[in-house]
């Protein structure tokens, strides 16, 4: 960690914090910044109910059944702690209710997981 001087540019910071969004969607972009709020809880939901899975792991329709959210709200929240490396993919697949295969999500050894 680097100390700042009195030279130093401020730190930036966006006028509304948001979750990720498709930037050509004006209503990607809008439910982006209602979710921003929540987004922080929701992704520790998601990760605990994985890492409680164990090596058995998760799909995106076990997170949906199990926590009660949306189908967009729950993978959204996946893809964010596997593009942070909280999770990954197990190379195992599990059927789904309709009987397509589905990716097992697994909890990863990260140490850069702050909670």
């Amino acid at each position: 960690m680097t100390q700042q001087t009195f030279f130093d540019q401020p730190a930036t910071r966006t006028a509304t914090p948001t979750a990720p969004y498709v930037p050509t969607s004006e209503t990607s972009k809008w439910a982006a910044e209602s979710i921003a709020p929540c987004t922080g809880r929701l992704q520790a939901m998601v990760f605990d109910f994985i890492r409680r899975q164990g090596h058995a792991g998760a799909t995106d329709e076990e997170l949906t059944e199990a926590l009660g959210m949306l189908s967009d709200t729950a993978r959204a929240r996946r893809v964010e702690l596997r593009d942070r490396g909280l999770i990954v993919d197990s190379g195992r697949r599990r059927s789904t209710r309709r009987g397509r295969a589905a990716v097992v999500w697994i909890g990863t050894n990260n140490p850069n997981l702050v909670r």
